[in-house]
């Protein structure tokens, strides 16, 4: 059986808030389009979220109603991923692309 994956999202929300945080994507699903769009799913779950650049949050269910756009964040293969709390200054540069969209 093949293992889930684990991949990094930016989710912008109609609020106008900015989360960045790792989100599941189970083995009978290749992407995260293909899990966010699963009509029996009302909310989506990440992990080691940064919400709006701020204080680091171990995990956030968020509506999917609630969705602007979603955006993954492809990180470079030697990229470590430390602890949330060290992860600001990522968090802060593709926070911003919230505001772009």
């Amino acid at each position: 059986m093949r293992d889930v994956k684990k991949v990094r999202i930016q989710v912008c929300t109609v609020s106008d808030r900015t989360y960045v945080g790792d989100f599941v994507v189970t083995p009978r699903r290749n992407r995260v389009s293909d899990e966010v769009n699963e009509d029996a799913r009302l909310f989506i779950s990440l992990t080691d979220v940064l919400m709006d650049d701020k204080d680091p949050i171990d995990f956030v269910a968020i509506n999917k109603n609630h969705i602007e756009s979603i955006i993954e964040i492809a990180l470079p293969s030697s990229f470590a991923f430390p602890a949330v709390a060290k992860a600001t200054d990522f968090g802060s540069a593709v926070a911003s692309m919230c505001q772009e969209t």
